[in-house]
């Protein structure tokens, strides 16, 4: 074969990988968009909106878009970010929630307040 020929052949596949180059490398951002709001492996967290909080006995309870309600246990050492504590928080508003798992409770660990894009 002629090194014009080979270089037809390659020319002629250029477009096809450089499309699969471009699929593969954006399949992750992809995904990664369409991740459940429920985490499920070590670092566990939710993402939802505040439907209760109970400053009383320091818990919060978390809707996500699912549907699935979670009720979690606010101690001293969880770290607050985006309101300085559990007295901030209102109904309705976005958050975030890390927490772990003692026994049957959930422990929150980190909860951040979402900023409201106002949508």
């Amino acid at each position: 074969m002629t090194q014009r020929k080979q270089t037809n052949r390659l020319t002629n596949w250029l477009p096809i990988l450089a499309i699969c180059l471009f699929i593969f490398t954006a399949f992750p951002v992809v995904a990664q968009n369409t991740v459940s709001e429920i985490s499920t492996n070590e670092a566990l967290y939710i993402k939802g909106s505040v439907r209760k909080v109970a400053a009383e006995k320091n818990t919060i309870f978390v809707k996500v878009s699912q549907g699935e309600k979670f009720q979690l246990l606010v101690a001293p050492q969880t770290d607050f970010v985006g309101i300085s504590s559990l007295a901030d928080l209102q109904k309705g508003q976005q958050v975030k929630v890390w927490y772990s798992l003692v026994g049957e409770e959930k422990r929150a660990v980190k909860l951040e307040l979402l900023p409201d894009l106002g949508c």
